[in-house]
């Protein structure tokens, strides 16, 4: 066997059967032709190619071809005249996608299909191994040419073949040995060295474990215009429409997947020498295509490279592709092809058409048979002076919206181009204006005014709403509104009185307590920039967060005050604070933009940052919530999350913002999940804000604790890439008034997004989006010249607003 017939032979006996390697083609016949004479002909084809006569066993355990003496292939006649257009696809897709057996012969499939008194539809089918485009159309002109001869008894005019496909197999096998394919090795070795081993496009749907390999098309006819003017503009610069195209797609993959560094297969003929000219056999070799993209350099730079690197590559397009795949020994992974996931085809002009006096035949063409060899194949025809790009995609990873887009977008790209070759190619844009304006609505936020009070006055109306509704809850303890208020403004009176002033930092460092949320509210009441710290943390990240956030008084408890490491803040202690008496609120005036809270980051990639949030962020957040008809209700809210982290501000003050009551739990009830999901039963807990990483091993202690009444009616999950897991959807199943919300926002700007999950959790997809921008906030997600991607596609998350 040749190389590339050694392959397609390795992929059958690993999956027997399957139609990926089918090349069917249909021609229209008007008129009456000959079922007998074309028989003839076909007889006569087949006996004049040995590939068509050749199938393929294996001998102690090796490949090998064996070639019959004789035709097998039996033109089959069938009467479809009954068949409705509908029906008729349907038949010529059942024979696109009937297999063959390779150890058998004949692996060519011909067909006439009578669909009406004078018309008829002829169907070829090959397997892969056998033939490829080329041999397609030397395939429909001999056999154009024989049927002529025999209607009219001459001898046919058809060139003398002096070499048979086994033939050049076996030269293939010898000629590439040695020094030379040394040489090939070590060319494409180095030119793929690095290079990653998978490009990863934006999908609709994740990646299964093995492809099925089912397929669709979609194609999009270019304006004429536009066609004559890339065809101009590589004559311009000395390359080729190939190229242009190529260096085009190359752009459209890289915004896609926000990679710069792409690597795609691209078909070439391999037949390099006249002997092969006019065989019938598979000689189409595969070249790999590794371009890396500077967002800084011109098209025409581009343009410029891919024709060097092209010219360069063909000098070594010897090296057949399965060679180069033994010696690249990529890791195997079922899920991806080696080497390269998406192909770029450029079919160049063929007459593939059946040429018989007195019928008038239609051009051969593709049958669409439902497969898909790759992640993604772009190919690109010319036709009469039109350009007509297609793709060919994975139903597995793709929907045909997605594609339909895609193909969009490359239109927009090439007219871009044509415009302005010499702009970089950062500033080549894939949205046209239209697209790119709409798409900047949906994710511009709903504009809408909010209170922009303090985040104190927000709960000082709910005070003065429901006095007697319990604010608080911890360890049987319980506070109302107004005796949270007046606990806040006693401690606030004391915090300026020690010297805090507005936008002065006050620190908190304490347990898992009922004077710790006290003390959050107190340290906002008098002003200050609430800076939470976890008495949990080790004492050396402990020590820079006091030395650089500079509080002025330290709000913590006699247990804790021993373990701190120096500082030199005022220390009032929670537990020995008088909270006795009436105190009124203080009145402090605090503009939006007034610094609210210090959260410190964790520090990953070095040392640890605190980034302030003003006053707007939980005002806006805070309104954005009320207005909610699910969270904006009170609840019975679980205080879940660390003090350091910033859910904390969110749980503790938009639920008093709202009149709902919190409830804290202490340290080890927080870490057994069995525990927490009995607490909050008993407790009956509506509204949770959970990570993910906490909120799937709880939807599994719920599960296995089924006999538990639960009152929840929202759990919000942020933080974290929230996950869908089954556990997760059978607890949200059994808990049908319950929703589940995806909130995100980095710490430095809190929330920003949201989703509300639908009510069926059967529904959800394993990785639910993050939303659309809360109001009064924006979400883009740009490319590097700060313009919006493409819809599915990579680029950065920008965030603003509010």
């Amino acid at each position: 066997l040749s190389f590339a017939q050694q392959r397609l032979w390795f992929l059958d006996s690993l999956e027997p059967g399957t139609p990926l390697y089918n090349m069917p083609f249909a021609s229209r016949i008007t008129g009456n032709p000959d079922s007998g004479v074309l028989q003839l002909a076909l007889d006569q084809l087949v006996l004049r190619h040995e590939s068509l006569r050749t199938c393929y066993a294996a001998v102690n355990g090796e490949p090998i071809q064996q070639i019959s003496d004789h035709s097998t292939l039996q033109l089959e006649l069938v009467d479809a005249t009954a068949d409705s257009p509908e029906a008729l696809q349907q038949r010529l897709t059942g024979i696109a996608q009937t297999s063959f057996d390779l150890s058998t012969t004949p692996l060519l499939r011909t067909v006439l299909i009578r669909t009406s008194a004078n018309t008829h539809t002829f169907m070829l089918v090959f397997h892969h191994i056998i033939a490829d485009l080329w041999s397609v159309d030397v395939f429909l002109r001999e056999l154009s040419e024989l049927y002529r001869a025999l209607t009219v008894q001459q001898l046919p005019a058809l060139p003398e073949l002096t070499i048979q496909y086994a033939d050049y197999a076996a030269w293939q096998r010898q000629s590439l040995s040695g020094d030379k394919l040394q040489q090939h090795l070590t060319f494409w070795t180095e030119q793929l060295a690095g290079a990653p081993e998978v490009l990863n496009l934006p999908g609709d749907y994740p990646r299964p474990a093995e492809p099925s390999y089912r397929g669709n098309w979609i194609e999009h006819r270019l304006p004429a215009e536009l066609s004559s003017r890339l065809k101009a503009l590589a004559r311009e610069h000395n390359s080729t429409p190939f190229m242009l195209f190529l260096a085009a797609f190359n752009i459209l993959l890289s915004r896609y997947s926000g990679e710069p560094d792409i690597v795609v297969g691209t078909p070439v003929a391999g037949r390099d020498r006249r002997e092969l000219e006019n065989l019938i056999g598979f000689f189409l070799n595969t070249l790999v295509v590794r371009t890396e993209l500077d967002s800084d350099e011109a098209f025409t730079g581009l343009l410029k490279r891919t024709r060097s690197n092209n010219l360069k590559l063909r000098e070594h397009q010897e090296l057949p592709f399965e060679r180069l795949v033994e010696e690249l020994q990529p890791e195997r992974d079922m899920s991806v092809s080696p080497v390269f996931q998406v192909m770029f085809i450029w079919q160049e002009q063929a007459d593939r058409s059946i040429k018989i006096p007195g019928l008038d035949i239609g051009t051969a063409e593709l049958v669409g048979h439902g497969t898909a060899k790759f992640d993604l194949s772009l190919s690109v025809a010319e036709h009469e002076g039109q350009i007509t790009t297609g793709i060919e995609y994975a139903t597995d990873l793709f929907s045909s919206k997605t594609i339909e887009r895609m193909l969009r977008h490359f239109a927009t790209l090439l007219s871009a181009i044509v415009a302005q070759s010499h702009q970089a190619i950062k500033q080549i844009r894939l949205l046209a204006a239209a697209e790119r304006d709409a798409q900047l609505g949906e994710l511009c936020g709903r504009t809408q005014a909010y209170s922009k009070l303090a985040v104190h006055e927000l709960i000082e109306q709910q005070v003065a709403k429901t006095p007697e509704s319990i604010a608080l809850e911890s360890a049987g303890t319980k506070l109302s509104y107004a005796e949270l208020n007046t606990h806040a403004n006693q401690l606030a009176t004391e915090l300026i009185r020690q010297g805090v002033t507005p936008g002065t930092a006050v620190a908190v460092c304490a347990g898992r307590e009922l004077n710790t949320a006290v003390a959050a509210l107190a340290a906002i009441k008098a002003g200050a920039n609430y800076t939470p710290l976890d008495p949990e943390y080790p004492a050396e990240r402990l020590a820079h967060m006091l030395s650089d956030c500079q509080p002025v008084c330290l709000l913590t408890t006699s247990a804790i005050k021993g373990m701190l490491p120096e500082h030199s803040a005022k220390v009032i202690l929670l537990d020995e604070f008088n909270f006795g008496g009436r105190a009124g609120n203080l009145g402090i005036a605090l503009d939006s933009n007034a610094p609210l809270y210090t959260i410190y980051t964790s520090g990953s990639t070095g040392t640890p940052k605190g980034v302030v949030l003003p006053q707007r962020t939980i005002s806006n957040l805070s309104d954005w919530q009320a207005a909610d008809p699910r969270l904006g209700r009170p609840a019975r809210t679980l205080q879940f999350a660390p003090l350091s982290f910033d859910v904390n501000v969110q749980e503790l003050f938009t639920t008093w913002a709202t009149g709902g009551t919190l409830v804290m739990i202490d340290a080890d009830t927080r870490r057994d999940m069995p525990l927490l999901a009995k607490f909050i039963a008993v407790h009956a807990i509506e509204r949770l804000y959970l990570p993910f990483t906490a909120l799937r091993p709880l939807a599994e202690a719920m599960i296995a604790n089924a006999e538990l009444e639960l009152q929840l009616t929202d759990v919000i999950t942020a933080g974290e890439q929230l996950l869908v897991t089954p556990a997760l959807r059978q607890m949200f199943a059994a808990l049908p008034d319950c929703r589940l919300h995806n909130q995100y926002g980095p710490s430095e700007t809190h929330v920003v997004t949201a989703i509300t999950l639908p009510t069926d959790p059967a529904s959800w997809p394993v990785l639910p989006s993050i939303g659309t921008p809360v109001t009064n906030c924006k979400a883009y997600v740009l490319d590097a010249a700060f313009e919006p991607v493409p819809q599915g596609a990579a680029g950065q998350l920008c965030l603003g607003g509010e």
